[in-house]
Parts: C-alpha cells; structure tokens; sequence
C-alpha cells in the first residue's frame, strides 16, 4: 500500500479520475497488487503525511478490482471521492467520525474474506489465477478473517450515536451518512463473498435468502438513522454555507449528485441509501458506488422517471398514499394538494417476503420496501407483484418489522425557538416560504462576502439597485466550478473531443502496424517520452499535409505518419502528470510559461510567487494544482515537435522519404496530446476552482497569501485562455469563412466573459472579504507602509518575503502596471493579441490594492 501511494500520486490523493475513468480504475488496480516491495526507509511518510486508514479501504478494494473485471463496471457515484471526502471532514469531531473509520476497516476485511473465498473456489477448481507469486511455495499457513469483534464495536457506536428521535444533526448526522455509505459497500462484497461457496461447496451452503438478511441489516441500519435524524442532510435547505459543516454539506451534495434526485424521483436521503444498488442508469452506469456481482444480470435499467426498463419493455411504478382515515396503504390512489402538503411520513419494511428472492427477478419487484406517501413516480419505489389473475395487489409480508421517519419542521407543531436561532417564535408562512427559497437557492457572492440576506430571483433585490453603480458586480450564486466551463468551452475543444479524435483517427488512417517506437516530442517547454507506433496512410487522408500559416505559405513542419495506440493514450495522461511534476520539482515553471512575448511585469511577478510557493515549508496544495493548471494550458499553444534523433529513427522505420525540413511533427500525434491536454485543463481547473471556494468560505485572513497567489496565477491562467480563444476561433474562420458568418463578435464576448466573470467576481470578493480599501476599519492590504507596523498581522517568513518584494520590485514601479492595464482589443493578428495580453489581467489586479486616486495619478 505504501508503495502505490509512493508510485502514484493519482491513488495518494484518491483523485476522481482514478475511478470514474475505467481505464485509470484498472491501472491502479493492477498496480495495487504488484509484488514491489516499497522501499523507503520508513521516513518518508510522516504521522501527518500518511495514514493506514485514509488508505486501506481504497487499497483493498482496488484489490478486488484487479480479481474480477465486473468491478470495473461504470459507477454512478465515486468511490474515492466518497473516501477522500470522509478522511477531510473526520477532522472536524473526530469521536464520530471514528464511526466511518470503522466502516472502512470493516469493508477492508471483507475484501480479505471474499479474497480468500475466490482463492478457495480457485483450488478446488484446479484454475489458480494471480494474484500470488508462483515462485514461492505454499505457506503452511491458516489466514482467519473475523468480522465479528469490529461488526460489534461498529453497532455499539451506531447505536451510541443513533440514541434518540430526531436529535442527530451536525457531523454526527454527517459521519453516520458516510459510514452507512461505506457500509453499503461492504455489504455488497460480502454477499458476492457468500455467493462463491456455490462454486465449490457440495451441498450448496448459499441461499438467496442469505442475501435478503444481509441487506435487511443494511435496510435496519439505515432505518434507524432516518429515525435519529432532526433533518434530511443531504436536502435540507436551512444550513450555514459559511461555516466547516456548511461547506461539507455542499461537497456532499456534489459526490451524491443530489441535482439529479428530483428527475430520478428520488425525494431524499431515505430513498438515496436504499436505492443504491437498485439499477443501472440509461447510460450504463450502475446506481451505486460499487458493482455487486450477485444478481447483476437481473437488475433493471431506468428508462425515465418513475418507470424501469425490464426485458426491454418500459413498466410503470405504482404509487401507495395513506388514506387519512385509515393507516393502512391503498394501491392506484392520486395524491390530493392535502396530501401533498401533509408531512412526510416513511415507512419502509426490513424483512422479506420468504418465499422468493424478488430483488433480482427482473419483472417482479426488487424489495419489499414502501414509501408512504409517493407524492412523485419514485424511482426506488417497489413494483407491485401481478396476481394470477393479472391485477395487481400491495406486497405485504407475514413477518415484517416497520421503522417511521417523520421529517420536522418549525410550522408543523414544534415549540418555538427550537435549534440554535437567536429568533423566537415561528416565522409567518410567507416569509419561512422565501427563506427556504433562498436557501435552497443559496446567497449571491455579493450578498454572502457582506454578511447580508438576499432574495430570491435571477437577480438580487439588493444587486438589482446597486445594477447602475458604475462598481456594480454580476449577482451569481454559482460554484466557482461553474467557472471551468467558460475557460474550456466545448467549443474550443470541439476538435479534440474522445469522438472527434475517433473520427478524425478512422478517416485518415488504415491502421496501426503494432510496431513501438520510443519518441521523444516537444510538449510545451518540455518533452515527452511516448510509445508511438507507426500507421497505415491513406491517399486522400490530411495527415500528410504540410502545416501552413494562416497567409498559406507553409511553416516547414512535415507530419510523419505515427500515433498512439488505444493502449498507450492510457498511459499518456499519467506521463503528462508527471512532467508537470518535474518542472515543479526542478524549479521550471517560469521557463515552462514564458517566452519571448511575455511582458516584463507578467515574468516578474511569475518568478515571485513561484519563489514564494518554492520556500513554503509545506507546499499548499491550491497553488500546485493552479501552477499545474498553468503548465497545462500554456503546452497546448505549440504542436509536438520530434527531436532529431526521433524524428530519423521514425523516417528509418517507416521508410518514407520526405523533402528535407527543420522540424517533424505528427497531425495524429498533436491532436491526441490536446485531447489528453484539455482534459487534463478541464480536469486541474474544477479542482483548483472547488479547493478555492473552500478555503474563501471560511474567511480565514491567514489564508491571505494563498489566495492573493491564486489569483495572480489565475489571471495569467486566464490571459492566455482568453489567447487559446482567439487564436482558435481566427483559425477556424480562417479555414472556413462561410461557416462562421454571424460568428465576428464571438472572440470579444468569449473573452470578454472570463473578464466579467471569474476575473472580476474574484477579485472584488478578493477586497471585500479582506476589505484591502479599509484603511481605518481593520482592512488587510500589506501592501500598505503602515502594515510593517503591525506585528499581530505577519504571516509566515516565505509569505512577509513575497510582500515585499513585490513591494519593491512592482509597487515601486506602479506606472509600469499601468501601461499594462489596457482595454480588451481583438482586431489584430493573434501573435500581435498575445503579447498584448501578457500581463493585462495580472497588471488589473494589482493595481486594484492602489486607492483609486493614486491609479488615476499614475
């Protein structure tokens, strides 16, 4: 385990893309179970660098993975993000979260016990399959997995936190959430655990009905903390987005995907837990974070809202609602307005029906569980069962126990002045109606940096009056993810997508040969070391054609005929990865983003504040990704360029000749490297723009330099976007001016949007979360003279550095910034704009801690 995370830096972090992406999932999965030993002398991963338990559960599932190919099976949710989320927050009230750490611990063993199950259907079949080392001789050894002392503990302390009806908020709400989420999986590998004795046990020791307990205790488990719990965590609306629970929320949110509950019609957290593992999805994702192997080949598909797909045909849900004088349910019976308003009142059975195994007959019902009442076709409702003679009835087991969860509210009875409010007395219905919509909506960024309530709307009541200030800023309650789009439109990778890079590879090429060559290319300041493969030209294919300039004369740049295979794009992302790794580490990031028309105060300010992130005792990991991102984005301006070696070893193996020229290139091969590029953009870009807004919400003033670094690198991040942009859409009209008519004005509103958008919205929460122009009230601007004087406000050595150096080496020569503060101009040639733009954005934002009046002097 200590190796993987040495040798991948994708699995140390538990990053997304190592399990969303099949490919990435099976790579570390294979990599989990090699026989390297690691080799460190036990100092590299401190207490606080690495521990067993942020890793083990991970580790031990990728195990499972690299057994069996159907846990490579596309997932709807994110295992790794469902850990890495739980391992952050278990810092915040640590005495529940040990709760979740003892889920993991528990999944981990049951990867122990289905591992050994398989390797005992393995020996009793005579088909050994590694992972072992076939060198070694069988230990005499008896391995033991008892699940008995840990599953024990595990109830104890869900039963401890779980005491009492409706108290359970906050992180306890929160840890129970996760572990329970964590649980499901466990569940899951134990069943297919189970489920393996059918192999190799005569007489068949497994039953169906083994697997009905197992995920009644699942069902039991989350029964009773639906009955604990005070609110739904996952919808309910009324949370502080400002404080460490706030902002865990909304991540929890995201990782669920809780946009998405109201057109699946799932209607909270009840139905989410119990529906896991119920379906696959219309794209072929499986509804869960894991694939169970037991009963896949009878778990239907959605289709739509409130209907399934069985065998290919579309079967609609039934809906049960509590009649008012009676509790017991009806079937076919639509919901009144009183109905609908009523409290929602749940119950749902946990013991089976005893005669059939119904979750995996595909046409009957999946469970036994009921939602009363289904104001909506829910997705996870139960399917009622056809009788003999075609009508349909409820399913009502003999021997069922019921658990109730009623959902509270301040105007259904509740005394007043209940929670943490300073407000006493209930609120009147109309205002508790705009306070749930705004919640739900959530603040605009210009309401939420002044502490002040805002309204519901497109737009504000408080920016709506400010929308003529000549200082007025776009009223957005976006996440600062939402900005990622309008850095990498589909638009400006539209060449580069997985299906055009298909098409483009299948119309112009007759195949590879299989042949390997280890090239070396060009990737923006730096080179790569790829496994290219030579292909098979086709007459009328473009990938021979010369490279022209946009005035048609050609660049001297000849496209040999060698790409990527399927198998060694997979390998490419993570060779990307690691050259920006290693300019970081050798310190080449100001050679790796500048060239020769990068403006003196864009390279100045650059090289300060990658010394500053050089000298940070602990390198803060927002900045490395943003620097990342900035090493990422200025590589794709250039094709990749083959080193002379290369380049004669491809012309040796290919036995093409061509005309003699100055540079090698490959169409393919650039269009392949842009793809994996922009991904990886897009990718760095959510990242950075999510652990951001984290950080901003807790407005922590000693997280003053990280952001001011940020920003800075985000401006020059998104200059040379804003130069990606032109240069792409001029190209493209170019090319083909009869299809971009209409389109003139698209480059200065592209452009014009990122400056509007996170370049403007940034920097004004920037100085108002800091109030930088506050001289007399507290404000925090150390690039005032009198900051010096103020002990208690010093950050660290390497941050007080970097103030006043560019104190020194900017701010003293403030005219310089002000030449470099221009207006936003697109009628020119794009190498013209691009040296333009260097500095323009980053020169705005510094000049934005001068009061206005020393600007105008300048």
């Amino acid at each position: 385990m200590m190796h993987l995370v040495e040798a991948r830096p994708d699995f140390a972090q538990l990053d997304d893309a190592s399990w969303d992406d099949i490919t990435n999932r099976g790579s570390v999965s294979r990599a989990a179970i090699t026989m390297t030993e690691y080799g460190g002398d036990g100092d590299t991963f401190t207490p606080d660098g690495f521990l067993q338990q942020d890793y083990e559960a991970a580790w031990s599932v990728l195990q499972a993975v690299s057994m069996d190919s159907i846990y490579l099976t596309k997932t709807e949710y994110n295992l790794f993000t469902l850990l890495r989320q739980g391992n952050e927050f278990s810092v915040y009230e640590p005495e529940y979260w040990e709760l979740f750490n003892q889920t993991k611990r528990i999944l981990r063993q049951s990867v122990e016990f289905y591992l050994l199950e398989r390797l005992c259907a393995q020996m009793a079949s005579g088909d050994m399959i590694p992972p072992f080392d076939q060198s070694s001789s069988t230990p005499n050894t008896l391995v033991l997995v008892d699940l008995k002392d840990d599953m024990e503990s595990f109830l104890r302390r869900f039963e401890k936190i779980c005491v009492g009806r409706a108290k359970l908020t906050g992180f306890a709400q929160l840890a129970c959430f996760y572990a329970l989420l964590v649980f499901g999986i466990a569940k899951s590998i134990l069943i297919d655990a189970y489920s393996i004795r059918a192999d190799y046990e005569d007489p068949n020791p497994w039953e169906e009905q083994d697997a009905v307990r197992i995920t009644s205790a699942y069902k039991a488990l989350v029964s009773v903390f639906c009955w604990s719990s005070k609110s739904d965590i996952v919808l309910d609306p009324e949370i502080d987005q400002d404080d460490e629970l706030g902002a865990a929320l909304l991540e929890t949110r995201a990782m669920v995907q809780s946009a998405k509950w109201e057109g699946r019609g799932v209607r909270g957290m009840k139905e989410f837990l119990l529906g896991l593992g119920s379906c696959f999805f219309a794209d072929g994702a499986y509804n869960g974070f894991f694939m169970q192997k037991f009963g896949k080949e009878r778990i239907p598909r959605t289709f739509a809202k409130g209907a399934v797909v069985v065998n290919g045909n579309s079967e609609a849900r039934s809906n049960y609602t509590r009649p008012k004088e009676s509790g017991s349910p009806r079937p076919g019976r639509h919901f009144s307005d009183e109905t609908k308003q009523a409290p929602t009142v749940h119950v749902f059975s946990v013991a089976q029906e005893r005669e059939s195994f119904r979750r995996f007959e595909g046409s009957k019902q999946r469970d036994s569980v009921s939602f009363l009442p289904s104001p909506s076709k829910a997705l996870f409702q139960d399917t009622p069962r056809e009788s003999t003679n075609g009508a349909h009835r409820p399913s009502i087991s003999a021997n069922q126990s019921t658990f109730t969860f009623v959902s509270h509210d301040e105007n259904e009875g509740h005394s007043a002045g209940r929670g943490q409010s300073r407000r006493k007395g209930a609120l009147d219905a109309e205002t508790l109606r705009k306070a749930r919509e705004v919640r739900k909506l959530g603040a605009c960024w210009n309401c939420w940096v002044m502490k002040i309530p805002c309204s519901e709307g497109s737009i504000c009541d408080r920016c709506r009056k400010k929308s003529n200030s000549p200082v007025y800023r776009l009223c957005n309650r976006n996440p600062f993810t939402a900005y990622a789009e309008l850095l990498f439109p589909d638009y400006l990778i539209s060449d580069f997508s997985t299906q055009a890079l298909q098409r483009y590879t299948a119309e112009n090429t007759g195949g590879f040969t299989g042949q390997i060559l280890n090239v070396v290319v060009t990737w923006g300041e730096g080179t790569l070391k790829l496994r290219a493969s030579p292909f098979l030209t086709l007459p009328n294919g473009i990938m021979q054609t010369k490279y022209h300039s946009q005035d048609g004369h050609p660049l001297g740049v000849e496209s040999l005929p060698v790409g990527l295979t399927e198998a060694n794009m997979v390998l490419l992302e993570q060779t990307c990865l690691e050259e920006l790794e290693n300019k970081l580490a050798n310190q080449d990031f100001v050679s790796g983003v500048c060239c020769w028309r990068t403006a003196d105060v864009s390279r100045t300010i650059l090289e300060t504040v990658f010394r500053y992130y050089d000298t940070m005792p602990a390198k803060h990991p927002l900045i490395h990704t943003i620097l990342q991102l900035r090493l990422a984005i200025r590589a794709i301006s250039n094709p990749p360029i083959f080193t002379d070696s290369s380049a004669k070893m491809i012309l040796y193996h290919t036995q093409t000749k061509y005309p003699s020229v100055e540079f090698y290139s490959s169409r393919l091969l650039n269009r392949q490297l842009k793809h994996i590029t922009f991904k990886l953009c897009r990718q760095l870009a959510f990242k950075a723009l999510s652990k951001l807004e984290k950080a901003v919400r807790s407005r922590d003033k000693g997280f003053w330099p990280i952001y001011f670094v940020s920003m800075i690198l985000l401006c020059s991040t998104i200059e040379h976007d804003q130069i990606l942009l032109n240069a792409h859409i001029q190209t493209a009209r170019a090319a083909q001016p009869d299809m971009m008519v209409g389109m003139e004005d698209e480059p200065q509103k592209a452009c014009q949007e990122l400056e509007d958008g996170p370049c403007a919205q940034l920097t004004h929460l920037f100085h108002a979360l800091y109030r930088t122009g506050k001289r007399d009230s507290g404000g925090l601007n150390p690039f005032r003279d009198e900051f010096e004087l103020n002990a208690e406000k010093h950050f660290d050595a390497p941050a007080m550095a970097m103030i006043r150096e560019i104190k020194k080496n900017v701010f003293e020569k403030a005219e310089l910034l002000k030449e470099r503060d221009k207006p936003l101009v697109l009628d020119m040639r794009p190498e013209d704009f691009a040296k333009r733009n260097s500095g323009r954005l980053v020169a705005r934002f510094l000049l934005s801690f001068l009061p206005l009046n020393e600007v105008r002097a300048l």
